[in-house]
């Protein structure tokens, strides 16, 4: 009954409904960001409007439009990327915030580190509470080949309450991947009795988890390909990243199901990224239609390809790209990949 009442807010009485809209203009104001969508890849105004928040969705929309006259420089902002590790390392949670508000990634394809872990190994709580809230991965290890919930368990003279909380954060976020599953269908069953199974796991063993698939099942690299496809299918980002972690051939043979094709197909660009990154999938090893999702990987993969080549290569070469110029950086590949 409380929720269809009105409510007192900002010294005014004031529907439910008005009362979120104003919470949404505050968050507004202190530049959460109307253009960036969620982990499926829906904006916010497209999801007020899918929960019948008619009015919410028409501010958001507003804002949405606004916003775009000012475009975001994703090179400039990835190119910040080793400033937010050492603001993790540094517990500086003002610092962490002006960076991300300027959508600085937190774990692009070309970071060293990451962040997660750096706050993790230092001990910094506030840190590594305000990364997990902002959506960071929590279990890239394509870094230092090392997990966040790995970090929490060995590193030496952590308190106790940093293994306790990335054990219940890898629980919690695993129950919220296995709601996505369709109750009604029994062609994820594999996947969901995997889902059950390390969950619980997790909570008992912490990084001692494994994915378990039975000898006795056949060919398990075949069966953990299959699970990897559905998971994609679903969004799954953390499944698909807790296979990465297991001793199995991932990449798909010439006649089976792509992940990469299954996530580009649902929108879910988080997974499609996690793909890439954490299990370092082509998403090239077929030829595939364009869309908007593929291209803002594309866009992304090449930034991070243009500040690998800046920072190791000869500075000969990194002077063609200070200025971006295409046919530049065309003539040199062409050079460069003559036999």
């Amino acid at each position: 009954h409380q929720g269809s009442e009105d409510i007192f807010w900002e010294g005014q009485i004031k529907s439910v409904e008005n009362a979120w809209i104003d919470m949404a203009k505050l968050f507004v104001s202190y530049r959460c960001d109307p253009r960036i969508p969620n982990h499926q890849n829906i904006l916010p105004h497209d999801l007020a409007e899918k929960s019948e928040c008619h009015k919410m969705a028409a501010y958001l929309e507003k804002e949405y439009k606004e916003r775009l006259r000012e475009p975001i420089d994703h090179a400039s902002a990835a190119a910040k990327n080793d400033e937010l590790i050492e603001a993790a390392r540094e517990n500086n949670i003002e610092k962490i915030t002006k960076l991300l508000k300027n959508h600085v990634p937190m774990l692009p394809i070309s970071a060293e580190k990451d962040p997660l872990v750096e706050a993790i190994r230092n001990g910094c709580q506030n840190a590594v509470f305000f990364l997990i809230c902002a959506g960071t991965p929590i279990c890239n290890c394509s870094i230092d080949d090392l997990t966040p919930l790995e970090a929490a368990h060995n590193t030496l003279g952590l308190p106790a309450i940093f293994p306790a909380m990335m054990r219940k954060i890898y629980s919690d976020r695993l129950i919220a991947e296995r709601s996505k599953i369709p109750q009604s269908e029994d062609l994820h069953l594999q996947l969901a009795e995997g889902l059950d199974n390390i969950q619980k796991s997790i909570l008992e063993k912490g990084d001692k988890s494994r994915w378990h698939i039975l000898p006795d099942s056949g060919d398990r690299s075949k069966q953990a390909r299959k699970i990897l496809v559905d998971a994609s299918e679903l969004g799954l980002s953390l499944t698909v990243q807790l296979l990465g972690l297991e001793d199995f051939e991932l990449r798909p043979n010439h006649n089976e199901a792509s992940p990469i094709e299954k996530a580009q197909e649902k929108d879910h660009y988080d997974t499609l990224y996690a793909l890439c990154r954490d299990l370092k999938l082509c998403p090239y090893a077929k030829l595939r239609k364009s869309n908007e999702i593929m291209e803002r990987l594309e866009e992304d993969l090449c930034i991070a390809e243009c500040i690998i080549f800046k920072k190791y290569a000869p500075a000969e070469y990194v002077l063609l790209l200070l200025d971006i110029d295409e046919d530049k950086v065309q003539d040199f590949l062409e050079q460069a990949l003559k036999p």
